[in-house]
């Protein structure tokens, strides 16, 4: 049975134990008057634990001062992941905890902790920050797990942790877009986690010129949380895939004629249609497709009919029997783009003709191979068709 306030699920966040941290300082030091005082800001990542064996195991895996560490998260969402607060301190620990006008956890009295919300007593202006007292300053702690270590067999999370209101703002708002642009969230994705040095303004150091708001340039190891790359060229083959001639998009798959004098972008690449009537309909090259590929593709296929699914099938002029037509990439129906992208994936990883460099599925090298067996258009009609000549194709290519 659960106890209330401790361990019902409401009361709890699930996760993983904790293996260590990631710190941007050295070590806290002491001033002449025998005072803390906080450790050297740092170019590089410095890892610490409670046990011995899990530190070993880190710097087996990266260097000594490593500037780049490569970790995963754990949960979906940015606010998951990544928790700021405003809290402070002192040398009997955490005092209070607040979002900067809330308080949501803090020490009583009697030293107890208490989660009742009451205000922050900085921003209500119940009391005064002083040099001997500042208050509650910002904090942000990001959940990682680091793939060196798992493979290590020490299973758990490793926080890393920022005061840095230049690391809470870039590292909140990078997050939040990759949220946004991921369907399943921020699991999944390989994160590069950098120290950077960027030149930051900062208020001025001498009391007088702080007093007269003047403000220092300076320059801080800040900290970067970007996307491997090859998760960006993923996205990027995606938008290139939904970006593909379909039922609802210019069929341009199955040699439809762009308007007169009109210019038209396709991937990046312009298209100028000719009103000349003794010209062939305007043409127009995908990237990843090389010359030697579609000048073989042009010799195999001088001419292919417009397909019935096409928007343009009623509607394409036809052209002179004497026009030959270049091998155009596969159109994909409405409804089917995510199908494909699914299959693509799966296909490519088992037939890596059909892979890019970064070994990632080569979507418009694909759909060519579509058309090349006689499909204009996916449809939910012809796909699971195009799935088995798919599937003969690459047993055709493996005994070339």
């Amino acid at each position: 049975m659960p106890i209330i306030g401790m361990t019902r699920r409401e009361d709890i966040t699930p996760k993983f134990p904790d293996l260590g941290k990631l710190r941007k300082g050295a070590q806290k030091g002491r001033s002449e008057d025998g005072k803390p005082r906080p450790g050297q800001d740092l170019e590089y990542w410095r890892f610490t634990s409670d046990r011995p064996e899990i530190v070993a195991a880190f710097y087996a895996a990266y260097p000594a001062e490593p500037k780049t560490i490569h970790a995963y998260l754990p949960f979906p969402t940015q606010e998951e992941n990544w928790q700021t607060w405003r809290e402070e301190y002192d040398a009997g620990g955490l005092v209070h905890r607040c979002d900067g006008q809330t308080v949501t956890r803090w020490r009583d009295s009697a030293g107890e902790y208490q989660d009742r919300p009451v205000p922050c007593p900085y921003a209500s202006g119940q009391q005064e920050r002083t040099r001997q007292r500042p208050g509650c300053g910002q904090v942000g702690r990001l959940t990682l797990i680091i793939p060196e270590l798992i493979e290590a067999g020490h299973v758990g999370f490793v926080t890393m942790e920022t005061h840095s209101i230049n690391d809470l703002v870039s590292i909140t708002a990078c997050l939040t877009d990759i949220e946004n642009h991921s369907q399943n969230g921020l699991t999944g994705i390989l994160f590069h986690i950098l120290r950077v040095p960027e030149v930051i303004s900062t208020p001025a150091w001498d009391g007088e010129r702080r007093a007269a708001g003047k403000r220092n340039r300076t320059t801080k190891n800040l900290v970067q949380v970007v996307p491997a790359a090859r998760w960006v060229q993923a996205q990027l083959n995606k938008a290139q895939a939904l970006a593909l001639p379909g039922d609802d998009l210019l069929a341009l798959t199955d040699g439809g004629d762009l308007p007169d004098d009109a210019d038209e972008t396709i991937d990046a690449e312009t298209v100028i249609a000719t009103a000349a009537a003794d010209k062939p309909a305007a043409t127009f090259t995908l990237p990843g497709i090389d010359a030697e590929f579609e000048a073989a593709a042009d010799a195999e296929f001088a001419s292919i009919p417009a397909g019935p699914n096409s928007i343009h099938a009623a509607s394409a002029p036809e052209p002179p029997p004497t026009t030959a037509k270049k091998l155009r990439p596969a159109g994909i129906a409405g409804g089917m783009v995510s199908i494909f992208n699914e299959w693509a994936a799966e296909f490519a990883e088992k037939y890596p003709y059909w892979q890019t460099e970064d070994g990632l599925a080569d979507r418009v090298h694909l759909l060519f191979s579509i058309a090349k067996v006689g499909h204009s258009t996916i449809t939910a009609d012809n796909w699971e068709q195009i799935k088995a000549e798919m599937v003969d194709r690459a047993a055709a290519k493996a005994a070339e």
